[in-house]
């Protein structure tokens, strides 16, 4: 399991570009990193925004990056 543990100030900046005029990918993957903040799984997360679960750990990933 992928652990995302964010501070407030880097949580608030997320949830202010998600807000943002962005793609839906770009906005998908800021929820993935929120949600995964929120103790979700990646299959989870995958299944809650209709992607692969291989594209939700592949974002995880990449934000821990």
């Amino acid at each position: 399991m992928i652990r995302i543990r964010l501070d407030e100030t880097t949580r608030e900046g997320l949830q202010a570009l998600k807000r943002r005029d962005l793609p839906a990918k770009v906005r998908d993957r800021l929820e993935m990193v929120l949600l995964a903040d929120a103790g979700w799984p990646a299959p989870r997360i995958a299944q809650h925004l209709g992607c692969h679960h291989h594209t939700a750990r592949a974002a995880l990933k990449g934000f821990l990056a």
